[in-house]
């Protein structure tokens, strides 16, 4: 009976031995190594430069969205009271409008090149982005959607955000 517990608890030990080297959070690392992790966000919508930021594990949301610049129309949600962590892939930082918060649009919406009138937003608006639209194709950064905006681009480019599947950097 000792011989058979003590060869259960062996077996017990190798097995954890074995499993903590198939399983190595640390695999590769080395503990003391004082890099830190970092994450890839994309911010876009009501900020001065849309794009990928990149951040500390750990940065707040809040510090991810001020590094893309904020605009005095931007509106901070609730929601970026949280840090950054791996599963954070976009912000899109909305705006406010005579005291009520309000959602940007795609400017790459299936809205615009039907010439629907957006809530909101002047005719012309929707007709610039339009005919952009079937010129050029997608508007990829904020520099070709203030450009589709031409006048209108002070007053209305901070409504609108380019999803991160249309986004191309503004060089």
């Amino acid at each position: 009976m000792k011989r058979l517990c003590a060869t259960v608890i062996f077996l017990f030990v190798l097995c954890a031995l074995l499993a903590g080297c198939v399983y190595m959070p640390y695999r590769g690392r080395n503990i003391d190594d004082n890099s830190a992790e970092t994450f890839t966000v994309y911010v876009c919508g009501a900020v001065e430069c849309e794009g990928y930021v990149t951040v500390e594990a750990g940065t707040s949301c809040v510090d991810t969205v001020k590094l893309a610049g904020l605009l005095p129309q931007s509106i901070l949600s609730v929601y970026y009271t949280d840090t950054v962590t791996e599963s954070l892939k976009e912000l899109v930082v909305n705006y406010a409008d005579g005291g009520k918060i309000c959602y940007c649009i795609n400017a790459n919406s299936p809205l615009i090149p039907l010439h629907i009138p957006i809530d909101g937003l002047p005719t012309e608006v929707t007709e610039l982005l339009a005919d952009y639209i079937d010129r050029n194709g997608a508007i990829r950064n904020k520099r070709q959607l203030k450009s589709a905006l031409g006048e209108y681009a002070e007053d209305y480019h901070y409504r609108f955000f380019i999803a991160e599947q249309d986004y191309e950097t503004d060089n």
